[in-house]
């Protein structure tokens, strides 16, 4: 491994990739999202519910979208709801 760094002058994101296929036999399949493309997701979300925080996270093997809603149990409970429902439709 380590003449492997060295003869392709690899990057610490390129020798951490290298490492974890290594240790856990996952391969990278696929491209992430670009910054650009989560903004614009993001933004829209929040024009369509104001006052809510929305978070996307991608790793290689798992994506979150994390939405944060602020109030009392009976607002964030409607909240919750109306999202959820768009969701299934």
């Amino acid at each position: 491994m380590y003449e492997k760094i060295l003869a392709e002058n690899l990057t610490v994101a390129a020798t951490e990739e290298i490492v974890r296929q290594i240790l856990h036999h996952t391969p990278t399949k696929g491209d992430y999202l670009s910054q650009e493309e989560i903004s614009k997701f993001i933004e829209k979300l929040k024009s369509k519910w104001r006052g809510a925080k929305f978070r996307l996270i991608q790793t290689r093997i798992r994506s979150k979208l994390i939405i944060e809603i602020k109030g009392s149990l009976e607002e964030s409970t409607l909240k919750i709801k109306k999202i959820l429902e768009k969701l299934s439709q």
